[in-house]
């Protein structure tokens, strides 16, 4: 029920209106006295009565149960506080799918009105008129049995039944695998640029009315924004106009002929020859590139051996990570050609199960992106596409980077952190880590510097401070090389400066782990 029965008020002297009182709490109307409300009032009562009598009994029945679920009979008239008709008539939809709450009355939005102000009308031009908003008002009541929600759902089913989209989920694979291809990189490695620009212009022009419509509305229509939906009545056209923004997307549904039309329409039949020619082009021009067809062959056999060994890439890989992280000097490692090489492949998003087909879906899966250099540096390793050969080759970067390894960790690290000019020891090193691990963010950043210059006020004795190894540390150093001191620390990643004290990075729990056997005992 659109309209409380509490809020809609009738007048003998006007059988055809029912008054609704606009406004917060306006629930009554006491009288209509003036001369110039009664006239008006008879004026609209004649025009609303006529143009009621091109409708039947049960139409004007389903008028009154879609405005007043049948407690009143009249066409909705607004009157102000002051008992003055507002000049201004309600848009149907502002009954349409809504409730007033009877409590509340019904609040003035000047967008649920129409524009034109009634009261000043001649006697032909409200017949008119009021002809026209009837129509809307019954058009309204047709559709108020079932909700919003109802038609919606209603609607996108019919959606699906339109020419174009069921093209789209015909031919779907193909589409997407046009939309993935226009911009391959492969396409720039095939002979014959001509043939290459010809086919692309095709596939610009097969995809044009699919670009019409965005992809996920084309998968679900408005299904996903029922919520976010707006629906505008068509009365002359017997139609609901839908638009969604979130998916762009507008279309009309036409009651009558139980169908759906876009916004913009196209000749389906050319639309799908040329889907047809589209991928033929596309064959003859695979046709025309066998020694491209060929790399990708190797490439899939390249790809192929690359994940055969990707858990001893992998195992290298963190190996690297370690050095990386162990090695104060520097924060990278070169890696051999061979081995970055691999570790491309592995990031290669190719399909490898399956036999090179001569088609635009094929085509698609080919995702080299920035990668096509790898059909120029698959060349270069044509004599290392053996099982044996590779698998010698990535043992011999395994070991050579665990010795490595090995050799940062049992040797004495030599820390790159300068105190005035001068190094600071590996011990040294180690107790400032220490230092940083055992207070965290307990301490004011001034009580490590006080630590560290080896204060000792009553506080720090208090809470343990000058029993720590790094009490004293850098005595007799000056502050600012102090704070200089901090600041490598913080530079080579091994430690973060918090808005309390500091706290070791993660590379820094590593490497004070690492010095931990070997200085804790001299500590």
């Amino acid at each position: 029920m659109a309209v409380p029965e509490n809020l809609s008020i009738q007048f003998e002297d006007y059988p055809q209106l029912t008054f609704i009182p606009l406004g917060r709490k306006n629930k009554t109307v006491r009288s209509l006295s003036t001369k110039k409300t009664k006239a008006l009032l008879t004026r609209l009562n004649e025009a609303v009565s006529l143009a009621l009598q091109t409708y039947s009994i049960d139409e004007q029945l389903l008028l009154n149960s879609f405005l007043y679920n049948n407690s009143a009979d009249g066409f909705p008239i607004p009157i102000d506080r002051m008992e003055t008709i507002y000049p201004h008539l309600w848009k149907p939809q502002s009954f349409l799918w809504k409730d007033y709450n009877k409590n509340r009355g019904v609040p003035i939005h000047e967008h649920e009105f129409y524009p034109e102000d009634f009261s000043n009308m001649s006697k032909e031009e409200l017949h008119s008129y009021l002809s026209k908003l009837v129509k809307e008002y019954m058009f309204c009541a047709r559709i108020h049995d079932s909700s919003r929600e109802e038609w919606l759902l209603h609607v996108n089913s019919r959606f699906f039944d339109h020419p174009l989209v069921s093209l789209y989920n015909r031919n779907k694979e193909a589409i997407q695998a046009m939309e993935k291809c226009e911009n391959s990189p492969l396409l720039f490695l095939m002979n014959n640029p001509e043939k290459v620009a010809h086919f692309r212009n095709r596939l610009e022009v097969g995809l044009r009315p699919f670009r019409s419509l965005s992809y996920e509305a084309f998968e679900y229509g408005i299904k996903t924004c029922v919520n976010e939906s707006i629906i505008q009545i068509v009365p002359d056209q017997e139609a609901l106009l839908i638009h969604c923004s979130s998916l762009g997307l507008s279309l009309t549904y036409h009651i009558i002929d139980d169908c759906v039309t876009l916004s913009e329409e196209f000749h389906i039949v050319l639309a799908n020859k040329r889907l047809a020619t589209t991928q033929r082009l596309f064959k003859e021009l695979l046709k025309e590139n066998n020694d491209l067809i060929c790399k990708m062959s190797k490439l899939q056999k390249w790809k192929i051996a690359a994940e055969n060994y990707r858990l001893v890439i992998t195992n290298i890989n963190q190996t690297i990570q370690q050095i990386e992280q162990f090695s104060l000097h520097s924060n990278h490692v070169d890696e051999p050609p061979f081995l970055a090489f691999m570790n491309d492949l592995l990031t290669l998003d190719i399909p490898i199960n399956e036999e090179i087909e001569l088609s635009l879906p094929h085509f698609s899966k080919w995702n080299v992106e920035s990668q096509t250099a790898l059909f120029q540096t698959m060349e270069d390793y044509v004599a290392l596409l053996n099982k044996n050969v590779i698998h010698q080759q990535l043992d011999e970067f395994s070991t050579m980077y665990k010795q490595e390894l090995e050799q940062i960790q049992k040797g004495s690290l030599k820390a790159p952190i300068m105190v005035q000019k001068k190094p600071l020891s590996s011990l040294s090193f180690y107790k400032l880590l220490e230092l940083i691990n055992l207070l965290k963010d307990s301490q004011a950043q001034e009580v490590y510097f006080q630590i560290v210059e080896g204060q000792s006020t009553n506080s720090m004795r208090q809470k343990g401070l000058t029993d720590l190894h790094a009490h004293g540390l850098l005595k007799n150093v000056k502050r600012k090389h102090i704070i200089a001191v901090f600041n490598q620390f913080q530079h080579l990643e091994l430690i973060t400066k918090n808005s309390r004290g500091f706290t070791l990075t993660p590379r820094g729990q590593q490497i004070y782990q690492l010095l931990q056997g070997k200085h804790s005992s001299a500590s």
